[in-house]
């Protein structure tokens, strides 16, 4: 137990000072640490449980188009937001950019949740290459459907909002990678209690 404290709090450690001793690599370390959560989560639902899927894509993208849409609609109108392309005609200021981002990340999390309940309660009774094939399908058409969404940009995609000039040029890169850090020590947390309970559920029935 203590040899997985100090490797935990090692890993905190340069977790924290990593965008401060490798600057140049901001951005490639938050991508880091999404393929990390990506490889966790993949690794309960395709290991754990057995569910080989091919649309998780349908949540990431609903996430990612719902924080957007999010943030610019609580002040501007988003059709003329998308029409007009965006940050050439509406200009977030700092305190805007921040609420419109911490509401979106809220909804772009809950909904999405929501949405695999509902398709969960349909499909979660196929297994093996058919809920493959079933998750596959939810994949394209979810692309063909956003395709043809004139409010967010269509064929062409949507513009989120640039990051406002706050600090230093470096805010931008560090405020994405402590965000992405934050996700990322949560989904560990939340990992390693999934694990505790299956043990202690193991131990129980033995």
């Amino acid at each position: 137990m203590n040899k997985n404290i100090i490797l935990y709090a090692a890993i905190l450690i340069f977790g924290i000072a990593a965008p401060f001793v490798f600057p140049a690599f901001k951005v490639q370390l938050s991508i880091l640490c999404i393929l990390i959560i990506l490889a966790i989560t993949w690794n309960v639902q395709g290991g754990e449980m057995g569910y080989n899927t091919f649309g998780n894509i349908l949540f990431y993208g609903l996430g990612m188009y719902l924080c957007a849409s999010v943030q610019v609609g609580m002040f501007f109108p988003l059709a003329e937001w998308t029409e007009g392309g965006g940050e050439k005609t509406f200009v977030h200021t700092p305190a805007q950019f921040f609420q419109g981002f911490a509401v979106g990340l809220a909804v772009a999390a809950i909904v999405p949740a929501i949405v695999a309940g509902l398709i969960g309660y349909s499909i979660l009774g196929l297994r093996g290459h058919y809920f493959a094939i079933c998750t596959l399908g939810l994949g394209v058409a979810a692309g063909e459907i956003s395709g043809g969404i004139e409010i967010i940009g269509a064929g062409q995609g949507f513009t989120t909002p640039p990051f406002p000039k706050v600090g230093s040029l470096e805010a931008r890169g560090e405020f994405f990678y402590f965000c992405s850090f934050a996700v990322l020590r949560l989904i560990i947390f939340l990992s390693l209690k999934i694990e505790l309970l299956k043990l202690e559920t193991s131990s129980r029935d033995k």
